[in-house]
């Protein structure tokens, strides 16, 4: 067997002689490792499954070379021209590609795990299901390049070319592609779990299905992209321009949008009408209530039946808004019941403002609620539906009741009572009275909606 120097020599004295030396020996493994073919005239060599371990192809010729199978861990392929070569399944592991150009390559299931590609090109080059696992590819130019199923966690892609680039069912996860260019680039399936997007060109880019769960897309632009059933999952969307896009079906949950442009995101599958609306949390919301019957129900059920009834349920009081609530449900309302909290309850406010804004009336039996958080009850009359405050007698509003009192949703005057059977007895000409008031805050007759029970009534 010829040694490591006698297959360099060979090599350099021409691909002509080389490819036949090849033919004569198709079982011999070319073991070129370390060599110094600095420069070489490769072009259409015959290099598979040759062994080039730590060889020098710095700015070396091999356009259209074969170099399937081949070991080129670690090999310096500076500025080297490698257009159309054939590097499906080539170990190019820690290899240095820099400037190097690789338009047409094919790279299929190659690996170039942690490989410095910086600036090379790829254009059009095939890297179906290459390893490209913490490879440097800042700058590097994949215009219509195919990485579909390829594997890029951890790689670093600064302001790389992606435009109109495969990545079809790719692994992102963790990839740096800060300001990359991947302008209609398919990314359709690809999981970019904890991607940095931040100020890539997303401009028309497929990422139905992706995995986009924990990416950052700040600054990035998203306009006419294809958000088709994907995953966003605490995604950071802040300052990005979401405009135009697809979002049908996805799957949006603690997504950041602050200060993100969005406007006329598609919620519809592209089957019948087009459907915009102009924010991402909404959009979902409108699409389950086109397509569930039973949440449409229910929201009609809340809107129209349900009842915030609030009060204390310690000494004793809990017995008043249990009877009040059962005669409710007696007469095909829904209540929904609160405790008046402790002081200091910084959920409290927030919590009655979005319960009461779901429902048809709030009550409130304001006896003993001398600890009752004061914001919450101006915040409630502020919303246009009825507010029907409770007293026992015997028992003094708190010293705020008269400001609250004037407010315009506020039933007058305030429904006092001896006993629970008493109040009970009252129910009826209450509601009466709180539909009355509805039908006047729906009718807008007048700039101030009208506060006061019919002349003929009193539940005093």
């Amino acid at each position: 067997m010829l040694a490591s120097h006698d297959h360099i020599d060979i090599l350099k004295s021409g691909v002509r002689d080389w490819n036949k030396w090849r033919e004569e020996n198709i079982t011999v493994t070319p073991d070129l490792r370390g060599a110094d073919l600095h420069g070489a005239c490769l072009e259409r060599a015959d290099l598979t499954r040759a062994n080039l371990h730590g060889a020098i192809l710095e700015g070396a010729h091999l356009m259209d070379a074969n170099l399937l199978g081949a070991n080129l861990w670690k090999a310096y392929f500076r500025k080297a021209d490698l257009t159309r070569a054939n590097l499906e399944r080539a170990d190019l592991h820690g290899a240095y590609l820099g400037g190097a150009n690789l338009e047409g390559a094919n790279l299929k299931a190659a690996i170039l795990a942690g490989a410095n590609l910086k600036g090379a090109n790829f254009r059009g080059a095939d890297l179906h299901g290459a390893y490209l696992e913490r490879a440097d590819l800042t700058r590097a130019n994949l215009h219509g390049a195919i990485l579909e199923g390829a594997h890029l966690m951890d790689a670093t892609l600064l302001g790389a070319n992606f435009w109109k680039a495969s990545f079809r069912k790719a692994d992102l996860t963790r990839a740096n592609l800060e300001g990359a260019d991947l302008h209609e680039a398919n990314l359709a399936g690809a999981n970019l779990a904890g991607a940095n997007l931040d100020g890539a060109d997303l401009t028309g880019a497929s990422l139905e299905g992706a995995n986009l769960g924990k990416a950052s897309f700040r600054r990035a632009d998203l306009t006419r992209a294809n958000l088709t059933g994907a995953l966003l999952i605490k995604t950071d969307l802040s300052e990005a321009i979401v405009t135009n896009c697809i979002i049908y079906g996805v799957s949006a949950w603690e997504v950041n949008l602050d200060k993100a442009t969005q406007k006329g995101l598609i919620i519809t599958s592209g089957k019948g009408s087009i459907i915009t609306v102009d924010d991402l949390e909404v959009a979902q919301f409108i699409h389950l209530i086109l397509h569930n019957i039973k949440l449409r129900n229910v929201i009609n059920t809340m809107t129209g039946k349900a009842v915030l009834l609030f009060g204390r349920f310690a000494d004793g009081r809990k017995e008043v808004l249990e009877s009040i609530a059962q005669w409710l449900r007696n007469n095909d309302h829904l209540p929904i019941m609160m405790d008046l909290p402790a002081p200091n309850d910084g959920n409290f406010t927030e919590t009655v403002k979005t319960l009461a804004g779901l429902c048809k009336y709030v009550i409130a039996d304001l006896t003993e609620a001398k600890f009752v958080p004061q914001e919450s009850l101006f915040a409630i009359p502020n919303i246009a539906m009825p507010f029907i405050p409770l007293l026992q007698n015997g028992y003094a509003p708190w010293s705020m009741w008269k400001d609250l009192a004037s407010r315009p949703y506020v039933l007058k005057p305030i429904v006092s009572y001896d006993t629970i059977d008493d109040l009970l007895g009252k129910m009826t000409t209450v509601i009466d009275e709180a539909d009355y008031l509805c039908t006047a805050i729906a009718d807008r007759e007048s700039t101030h909606y009208p506060s006061v029970l019919k002349p003929e009534a009193s539940v005093s």
